[in-house]
């Protein structure tokens, strides 16, 4: 009776404890399923024609802790939770740094609207996530456009056009970055030029430099023509320095004249120097730069005739330069062998004296001992107090010898 009873219980006891934890697995995965559901994704569509510089929507988007995946016509913001605020942009200029158009696009970004939706429903670059949602980017024509004109020279010259200049639209005061494109047998004066606007189209013509490279047959022509130059020079430097001396020794009489032409020459010289000494400072500049200013109706300026001043004209001081030089190694000839040489013998000098001395001594030592072990042989050899035995074949005792047996 007692056991039926006590299993009753038993059995009570579990389907109570098996219903507790069934509702508490239940209530606990709803709740878990409603946390899931709490977090919601973004969208936001560059649109045509535009497209997001990823760069400026990384520092816009920084706040916000989300997983957030950029390209260049679409932006995720993943597992953000309800009720945040989010802000991409606070006004229509931030807005401009953040989509890129293209040059002859006639559109601006007016703001961002929900997908589906037309452009009456833009709004602000601020929104609040409450469910999974999709903003393009909304362009409209701007209030008023102005023409400005894009033309590709070579060096300085306005009329000597590269390349068929262009005509693109824009907001007046906007700043335009435009690229200088590519140009076969030219290089470009910068990478990149900003452009600023002005709400006169008249004064809205921007000019952007080139400069032509070389050809193989031209570089030639230019060495031949320099080492043509160089001869000439060297010979005028030559007979310069003839009338330097000849200068000199005049100076020592004074009832001959001076040549007056002798200053005359050194001051061009001097002059020719600094020149050049300009012109190797600017030849390393020829590496274009990122980006410049470009001044409408104006050229950017930069010297195009680098190459061919910087290696022309060497000068009379130049030549006297080296004609030192030459002295200075003609003294370093004349005053002997250089000083590692000298070394060098040196060492080699006490090195066999060295080995000389330890070959005297090694003679002088086995010498001594030569003589040291004939002083010892020599007692020996002549008797002392030992004597030799008379020959044949008499013993000791008695000194009679033995008659013959018959």
């Amino acid at each position: 009776m007692k056991d039926s009873i006590f299993h009753r219980l038993l059995v009570r006891s579990g389907a109570l404890f098996l219903t507790f934890m069934f509702c508490f697995t239940t209530l606990f995965g709803i709740r878990l399923n409603v946390n899931a559901q709490t977090t919601y994704t973004v969208r936001l569509y560059a649109g045509n024609p535009g497209t997001f510089d990823t760069a400026q929507a990384k520092k816009a988007l920084s706040s916000v802790s989300s997983d957030i995946s950029y390209d260049k016509k679409l932006i995720t913001i993943r597992k953000v939770p309800a009720g945040t605020q989010i802000q991409f942009y606070s006004s229509e200029a931030e807005l401009k740094k953040l989509v890129t158009l293209p040059s002859s696009s006639k559109y601006v970004p007016k703001g961002i609207r929900e997908s589906g939706k037309d452009n009456n429903t833009i709004t602000g670059g601020t929104f609040t996530v409450n469910d999974d949602i999709d903003y393009v980017v909304g362009y409209a024509m701007p209030d008023k456009l102005v023409e400005y004109r894009i033309h590709y020279i070579n060096g300085n010259n306005k009329n000597n056009e590269i390349r068929t200049s262009e005509t693109h639209y824009g907001e007046p005061g906007d700043s335009v970055v435009v690229a200088f494109p590519y140009i076969e047998g030219y290089n470009p004066l910068a990478y990149n030029g900003r452009l600023k606007l002005s709400s006169d189209e008249d004064n809205n013509d921007f000019y952007l430099p080139y400069r032509r490279i070389a050809t193989e047959e031209e570089e030639e022509e230019e060495e031949e023509e320099e080492e043509e130059n160089n001869n000439a020079n060297n010979n005028n430097a030559n007979n310069n320095n003839a009338n330097n001396n000849n200068a000199n020794n005049n100076a020592n009489n004074p009832a001959t004249p001076t040549p007056a032409d002798n200053d005359n020459v050194n001051i061009e010289g001097d002059e020719n120097e600094n020149g050049n000494e300009e012109n190797d400072e600017n030849a390393g500049n020829n590496e274009p730069e990122d980006v410049i200013d470009i001044e409408p109706n104006e050229i950017p300026q930069a010297d195009y005739s680098e190459d061919d001043t910087s290696e022309e004209d060497t000068t009379e001081s130049d030549f006297n330069d080296d004609s030192k030089d030459n002295d200075k190694d003609t003294k370093e000839k004349k005053s002997g062998l250089p000083l590692p040489v000298l070394i060098i013998i040196g060492l080699a000098i006490l090195g066999g004296i060295i080995a000389l001395a330890r070959s005297n001594a090694k003679k002088r030592a086995a010498e001594e001992a030569r003589k040291k072990r004939a002083a010892g042989d020599k007692p020996k050899k002549n008797g002392g107090s030992s004597k030799k035995k008379p020959s044949g074949s008499a013993k000791s005792g008695s000194g009679t010898p033995k008659k013959p047996k018959s």
